[in-house]
């Protein structure tokens, strides 16, 4: 509708929060979109649970529910153009870009996967300690695609050897799966190109980059403490990488691919 704007949902990483794809967001209202940045308790920063990173798909609802409110709210809502839009997220928030897509996940075949690798990347050595015997996951396979939302940007993608290969072949709206060469925490090989092949007309951008290349610039010190509570490389980048350039780089693929697969939908 005229003066209606299309709207991108960003979703962040484990350890991560709303805030984390801040510099993203940025751009992104520059450019001309409204942005929602959701929370997904259990996989912040402040809130970490077992629970939480074996039920990722609690983090589709959460996507869901927030596009919810903010179409219903009485200042927001009349703003967005509702054929347009769009989902960006990182890690395990590209995870969920993923399910809101259509993919199905068992997280039972997740973890035989982690456990037959005999060198596992920090993601399988990390989910296989937590001890998930008393979490309910009934309903793991369930759709929880969300058909609101037309096109689909992942970065840096959680763990996707538990999506049912049928299901991603089913995945029919625009999506790009930015994958970083140079990932830490998953390997990127089996991982992002496995969903960027299964996924048809998905397009693959490899980013000689690692992991955290898509979180804000680490500050001296408190960069340092983070990383160091969180367990993880958060603040260290391949050499030659200046995290600042990249998200500038990131930010005009994003917005590129998003002008053209939202104003396909617009018309």
């Amino acid at each position: 509708m005229p003066g209606r704007r299309p709207l991108v949902v960003l979703s962040h990483g484990n350890w991560g929060s709303r805030y984390s794809q801040g510099w993203l967001a940025l751009r992104l209202v520059e450019a001309g979109y409204l942005v929602v940045s959701t929370s997904h308790p259990g996989t912040e920063g402040e809130s970490q649970t077992a629970a939480g990173r074996y039920r990722l798909w609690d983090r589709s609802r959460d996507v869901s529910l927030a596009l919810d409110a903010v179409l219903k709210h009485p200042k927001w809502g009349p703003m967005i153009d509702a054929d347009r839009i769009g989902f960006a997220g990182h890690s395990f928030g590209g995870w969920t870009g993923v399910s809101l897509a259509g993919g199905r996940y068992d997280p039972a075949r997740q973890r035989a996967y982690c456990r037959s690798l005999a060198k596992k990347d920090a993601y399988c050595d990390g989910t296989l300690k937590d001890d998930v015997s008393g979490i309910p996951a009934q309903d793991a396979g369930h759709s929880f695609r969300d058909s609101r939302i037309r096109a689909f940007y992942i970065m840096g993608s959680g763990p996707g050897q538990g999506f049912a290969l049928e299901s991603l072949k089913a995945i029919d709206v625009p999506f790009l799966v930015d994958t970083a060469q140079y990932d830490e925490i998953l390997e990127p090989g089996p991982n992002s190109t496995r969903l960027a092949k299964a996924i048809p007309g998905a397009k693959e951008i490899l980013r000689a980059v690692g992991h955290f290349a898509y979180v804000p610039e680490c500050r001296p010190v408190v960069g340092a403490l983070l990383a160091r509570a969180a367990g993880i490389p958060l603040c260290d980048d391949p050499d030659g990488v200046e995290r600042a350039k990249v998200h500038l780089q990131v930010a005009q693929d994003v917005i590129r691919f998003f002008d053209s697969a939202l104003r396909a939908r617009s018309q």
